[in-house]
């Protein structure tokens, strides 16, 4: 794999910055492409479209082992009531957070033919989740350096595949794109933590492109549409877990699988008042052009930091 190829789980920050349905018709415009023909073709050969809000039970718990301990409830009755508290929870995330940065240690390995693993790396990077005021909803953006803030060696992850946005993958959540997505509402998870637990899945025909594949070598971006389960603390309708795959693949970028497991915890920050549910501990999944890669990702001692400029960022001046 080339180092010029890069999944980009992110949010479409730069593009997003309008409130509506007029997403559907200005992301994959400002990209310079048309909606992703590969859901179209995978649709066409009469592939499966079952997603998450209709699976049964036991396919629910057969694709995804962590929902075993979940007492399902087909009763929808606190489905709009969840979904509407999380969403006021999200806006308020992305209305108050402030430039954050946070030492990431990620562990990328690539599988061979057999499904062992092949070859690994385990690389450091600064993490930062830098605000733009100047904009509406999705006021951030996520990127790292190396220790001494200059941009990352990419020479270090060739061979690998990259991933970045964990902190604004709740965006999906965001009030302003519930009308992307249809919500279901699976039950109880009994273990500790107990959780409210739902599923989403973004609708092909609205096309909220929240996620993106970009092919560096092909000046290719693909847009990418998501559906997932969400971890909900009963008590403060906060998102405690987020895991997120692909709703089709996509047949002509070869991307046939990509996953996304984050675990949030909580962060306090001496200089800021509030409190913010920020990624712990992720885990990236994929198959890509017939090979399969995985990134384990761990974050910690999170910090507030001030810049002078959004177009160099420094060294964060840390705020105690």
């Amino acid at each position: 794999m080339s180092k010029r190829h890069r999944i980009a789980v992110w949010v479409l920050l730069g593009l997003l910055l309008l409130a509506g349905q007029v997403f559907h018709l200005l992301v994959p415009s400002a990209f310079g492409i048309s909606a992703p023909r590969g859901y179209q073709q995978a649709t066409d050969s009469g592939a499966s479209l079952k997603t998450v809000l209709n699976m049964t039970v036991e396919e629910l718990c057969s694709n995804y082992p962590e929902l075993a301990d979940v007492e399902f409830n087909p009763d929808q009755a606190e489905l709009n009531t969840i979904v509407r508290r999380v969403g006021e929870r999200v806006e308020t995330f992305f209305r108050e957070f402030s430039n954050t940065s946070a030492r990431e240690s990620v562990l990328m390995e690539r599988f061979g033919t057999d499904g062992r693993v092949e070859a690994s790396t385990r690389q450091e990077f600064n993490y930062m989740i830098l605000v733009h005021p100047e904009k509406e909803l999705t006021n951030f953006q996520e990127d790292r350096a190396d220790n001494k803030g200059r941009p990352v060696n990419h020479k270090l992850t060739a061979g690998y595949i990259l991933t970045t946005g964990y902190a604004g993958l709740c965006l999906v959540l965001h009030p302003s794109h519930h009308f992307g997505s249809g919500f279901r509402y699976l039950g109880r998870q009994n273990a500790n933590p107990s959780a409210q637990v739902i599923a989403f899945a973004q609708k092909p025909q609205v096309g909220d492109y929240l996620s993106a594949y970009s092919d560096q070598s092909r000046n290719l971006t693909t847009p990418l549409l998501i559906q997932g389960i969400v971890w909900v603390d009963p008590a403060t309708y906060q998102i405690l877990r987020i895991r997120t795959e692909l709703l089709y693949p996509d047949i002509l970028s070869s991307l046939m699988r990509q996953g996304t497991d984050v675990r949030f915890s909580e962060v306090h920050f001496d200089s800021v008042p509030q409190t913010f549910w920020l990624p712990r501990d992720v885990t990236v999944t994929w198959k890509l052009s017939g090979r399969s890669y995985r990134n384990q990702h761990r974050y910690s001692d999170y910090k507030v930091f001030t810049v002078e400029s959004y177009d160099k960022v420094g060294q964060p001046q840390v705020k105690h």
